[in-house]
């Protein structure tokens, strides 16, 4: 089974340099390859596979002047960059396949109309975009075949040893010898450099005595509500959580009003202030982000360790929920994708049975008593009142045992097919 583990780095100041040159190197490779796609497609040639690209770049590499400092760089930071784009255009090529496909959001025409630009196949709904320094995340990734681990140093492909801080976290030796590690990856959170992969372990799986089938409804105004009414609330509503959101949007205005104050000639210098604003930014993000993150996998254990006899969830849409302007920073704040992705591979190591309703299944419009569909019921009521049996239950609540309801009869059906 595999595990993903992370661990600290603490690089010198050159190692550090190193770090930043070969993220920095990874998206550069990315931008090539994808203005060699763009060109190739308005010359009216084939799609380039990512083998054709490397190959192109291992020759630049070697007679090019200005390709000559990838040389420097791990070959394989190069290559999975490449293949990063590939991904990518496998997603973009997938999306057109669908009848709801459209080639143009409204935001892309509107902006057109607007500007008097041409849209270009760039323009086109999913289509790959180029990283921009500025919000590209320090980030590459390893040959998982060249990391060694030596009491309190990781081997780094053209870098060397780096000190970490924890030496208990990886088993010590060469990776394809003493274990197994599986997408190495070095990147930045905003404060420390982190090295983490998955690393191959025998993990037996907990079973414990099961005590009752459960619902869990996932949402924005509570966390998790299960079906035996317990509710988990939102931590987005906490006042430390507001304090810090409070304090970044200060610091956001102050640091986009020395930027307009050092404007000249269309041109934006950054200042030492300046600087230390964003570091100051950047620092909350992260504190916001490991808050929500360690809050998501605390739910999630807790639902866990209750021994049910299986779990139902909705197989929520989140990115079409992201796509609603009201909505889409408390769907991106709350993680929703992340909290169901902790049930997969937890369920699976306590080795309880984990149902996902379908994405159409009206579990909030149906009355958990007599099954009647409430087709008119609003996001803004809280309270469901059935018109036929007259119950009166919260809406979360409801939404819970019905999905505990569809969950059972998937398990009802297992057992009998199975006997």
């Amino acid at each position: 089974m595999l595990r993903g583990k992370s661990v600290k780095l603490l690089p010198t100041k050159e190692q550090e340099q190193l770090f930043v040159q070969f993220s920095g190197a990874r998206r550069f490779a990315y931008n090539w390859a994808l203005s060699r796609e763009i060109t190739a497609f308005e010359n009216h040639e084939k799609f380039i596979s990512v083998n054709e690209l490397c190959r192109e770049i291992v020759i630049l590499k070697k007679t090019d002047d200005d390709f000559k400092w990838l040389l420097d760089i791990s070959c394989d930071v190069v290559k999975q960059a490449i293949k990063d784009l590939g991904n990518a255009y496998s997603k973009f090529f997938s999306m057109q396949k669908k009848q709801s496909y459209q080639k143009f959001t409204k935001n892309t025409i509107k902006h057109s109309q607007i500007t008097g630009k041409k849209l270009t196949s760039y323009d086109m709904n999913g289509h790959p975009k180029y990283k921009k320094k500025s919000n590209c995340q320090h980030s590459f990734h390893l040959d998982c075949m060249h990391v060694e681990f030596r009491n309190n140093y990781a081997f780094i492909q053209k870098i060397g040893f780096v000190r970490i801080a924890n030496s208990n976290v990886f088993p010590q030796g060469k990776s394809g010898k003493d274990f197994k590690i599986a997408n190495a990856k070095v990147k930045f959170d905003g404060k420390y450099w982190i090295l983490c992969g998955a690393v191959e372990t025998n993990v037996e799986k907990l079973t414990y005595s099961k005590t009752e089938p459960l619902g869990v409804d996932v949402g924005l105004k509570d966390t998790a509500i299960l079906s035996n009414g317990i509710k988990y609330k939102n931590i987005n509503k906490t006042q430390k959580v507001k304090k810090l959101e409070k304090r970044k949007k200060r610091l956001q205005k102050q640091c986009s009003k020395k930027y307009k104050m050092n404007n000249k000639n269309k041109s934006y210098s950054k200042t030492h202030n300046i600087v230390k604003l964003e570091e100051q930014i950047r620092s909350i993000d992260r504190k916001l982000s490991n808050i929500r993150k360690d809050y998501r996998h605390q739910i999630t254990t807790q639902i866990v360790k209750r021994n049910p006899i299986f779990i139902c969830v909705e197989d929520l849409n989140v990115e079409g929920m992201k796509r609603n302007k009201h909505l889409s920073k408390s769907v991106s704040d709350q993680g929703l994708g992340y909290i169901l992705s902790c049930f997969e591979y937890k369920c699976d190591q306590y080795d309880i049975p984990l149902y996902k309703a379908d994405r159409f299944y009206p579990s909030s419009k149906t009355c958990s008593c007599c099954g009647n569909i409430k087709s008119d019921l609003k996001l803004s009521d809280r309270t469901y009142k059935c018109p036929i049996c007259g119950t009166v239950i919260d809406r979360d609540i409801n939404a819970a045992i019905n999905l505990r309801e569809y969950g059972q009869q998937i398990f009802n059906k297992s057992i009998n097919q199975t006997s």
